[in-house]
């Protein structure tokens, strides 16, 4: 989904909603598994830091596209405003926010932020 026909600002909000809900799913689905996945999540840091920069590059691409197209601002080292972005992010995509994901307001407040940072990316 990195890449794709897509824009780069659909991609961008389209990879973060799929982020968000295979995490809500897995812990709505089965919130026993998600327990004993959070705590392997805790034991695992070294792996877990490597899949977290797998998940950054793979946004730093679309912010890349997004920028060599004129769609987001030429400031900035993707790579440095992927890792923004998914710290932006971290309440829908870290499991310790988990009990919040199936509140009546979290997908209305989940597409506020993205929004919000899309109208920070963009270059209009």
């Amino acid at each position: 989904m990195a890449t794709g026909s897509q824009s780069p600002e659909l991609r961008l909000r389209l990879w973060l909603r799929t982020l968000f809900e295979a995490k809500r799913n897995k812990a709505l689905d089965d919130p026993e598994l998600f327990a004993t996945y959070s705590v392997l999540v805790d034991e695992s840091s070294a792996l877990i830091d490597e899949h977290l920069k797998v998940l950054e590059a793979q946004l730093a691409v679309i912010i890349a596209e997004g920028q060599d197209e004129g769609l987001f601002r030429p400031e900035g080292d993707p790579r440095t405003l992927a890792h923004s972005v998914f710290q932006a992010t971290a309440h829908y995509h870290d499991p310790v926010y988990a009990p919040t994901w199936s509140t009546p307001a979290a997908d209305q407040d989940f597409d506020a932020l993205v929004d919000l940072l899309l109208l920070g990316l963009s270059a209009r």
